[in-house]
């Protein structure tokens, strides 16, 4: 199992072992599991929202060959919240200009849409 720590000052670093969340300038913690594309999804999606460096997320979006089509199906795996589509906005303006296509942000209205009508919340579940 490998970790993910977000810190203050926007660097992201990996780890093999559980960092203390203790410290203070420690913003969020992830696990990783390389068999679950979603947890790199939930890594790329909320550090950026959250502050990390843009390049270290540009880098894992390719290292771990993250592509639009995949943030549709991040979508409908996970809730779509404030931080994750906050993230979601960043990370497509950061590696596609904003322009995900317009099948992309369809099927991501359709996901956010399902979802407000399956929580009856009509907006945002933080």
């Amino acid at each position: 199992m490998d970790w993910y720590c977000l810190y203050k000052n926007g660097r992201l670093n990996h780890t093999e072992i559980c960092p203390d969340p203790a410290p203070a300038n420690v913003v969020k913690i992830w696990i990783f599991n390389a068999n679950d594309r979603l947890t790199a999804w939930d890594i790329v999606i909320e550090a950026l929202a959250m502050g990390a460096n843009q390049e270290r997320i540009k880098g894992l979006s390719n290292h771990w060959e993250i592509h639009p089509t995949d943030l549709a199906y991040y979508y409908h795996n996970r809730r779509p919240n404030d931080i994750r589509k906050l993230g979601a906005k960043m990370w497509a303006e950061l590696m596609y200009g904003g322009d995900l296509g317009k099948s992309v942000r369809k099927q991501m209205q359709k996901a956010e849409d399902d979802h407000d009508r399956e929580c009856g919340c009509g907006g945002d579940d933080k």
